[in-house]
Order: structure tokens, then C-alpha cells, then sequence
């Protein structure tokens, strides 16, 4: 029970809304941990199961990556320090760099590359973060993920390299 103590009362101070399976939300307070009878058993059991860096949803994504799916970099941040695996994919194949790279978050692709996320992941089609970035027009992550050490010349199992999926003349120059 003391380590739960720990991270409940981690929880209050950063004010985390832990989302159930059910859909249900959990908002972790001082009243619902301290007062008698207030369901704390039922907040307690949510947080113990909500803190699961492997807890995967239908399509195989961690918190983590479905953090990194919306750009939400407090949670991402909030994932990483409970230790969530910043490589992990999910059942496409995709990381969270393969996420955000293909929806254009920068500071969040940023964020999981600092955080040491690999930058040629390939999917289970084999195509990479960079081949998302080119082919969603993402030019500031395609720039990012080529100073990063991006392998451009990398191929799909269609056979297309970034520059084939490339969505303009800029960016199919930076990728040729």
C-alpha cells in the first residue's frame, strides 16, 4: 500500500487525470484518498492499473504512444518519468516518433527523440518516421529527423524511398 501512497500523492501535486479502460476518468484528489468511505479503494485499484506502461489499447498503443499520437508532450513527459519505453509499437508497427512525425508535432518528435527514440523504426510495412514526415509534408520534421541521422535512402516494402512519398519540390529536395 506504501508504494501506492507514493505515487497517489505524486499524482495530486501534478494533477493527473488517469482515463480507465471503461472510458471512465479518475481524478485523483486529497478528498477522494483521505475521507472515509469516499471510494478510495476504487481510486486506488484505477491508479494501480492506470500506472501500467504496458497497458496497450485495442490497437497495441501504450499511454506512452498514445500520448505522442495527440502531441501531448505533459503526458508523454509523464510516461517517460514512470519509465515507459519510448521505442515501443505498437501493432502497426508504429512508434510514438512514427506517430508524431506523421501528424506534425515537432516539439513532441523533439521530445521522444531526445528522450532517445530511435529515428528508423520501419512500421510493419517497412516505411519509416521520415517517410510519414515527407509524405504528410511535414518539412520542419523532415529537417529535424535528417540533422538527427534520418537514412533517406531507405525503402518501403513497395519499394518508394522519402522522396517518392515526398509531397513537394522543398521537401523532395531535402530527402533526395
Amino acid at each position: 500500500m506504501k508504494k501506492y501512497t507514493f505515487i497517489l500523492m505524486t499524482v495530486i501535486f501534478t494533477g493527473f487525470l488517469f482515463h480507465c479502460g471503461t472510458g471512465d476518468k479518475i481524478n485523483v484528489t486529497e478528498e477522494n484518498i483521505s475521507a472515509p468511505g469516499s471510494g478510495t479503494g476504487t481510486a486506488i485499484k484505477g491508479v494501480q492499473e492506470d500506472l501500467n506502461c504496458d497497458k496497450r489499447d485495442n490497437d497495441g498503443a501504450t499511454q506512452y504512444i498514445r500520448a505522442a499520437r495527440f502531441g501531448k508532450r505533459d503526458q508523454m513527459a509523464k510516461w517517460l518519468a514512470l519509465g515507459c519505453d519510448v521505442n515501443a509499437v505498437d501493432n502497426y508497427g508504429w512508434t510514438a516518433l512514427t506517430w508524431a512525425s506523421s501528424k506534425g508535432f515537432v516539439d513532441a518528435s523533439k521530445d521522444i527523440i531526445t528522450a532517445g527514440g530511435k529515428i528508423d523504426v520501419p512500421d510493419r510495412n517497412s516505411a519509416t518516421p521520415l517517410m510519414y514526415a515527407a509524405g504528410n509534408g511535414h518539412k520542419d520534421i523532415v529537417q529535424l529527423l535528417l540533422a538527427k541521422g534520418a537514412n533517406k535512402s531507405l525503402r518501403s516494402k513497395a519499394g518508394y524511398r522519402a522522396a517518392d512519398y515526398a509531397t513537394n519540390d522543398d521537401i523532395k529536395a531535402l530527402v533526395q
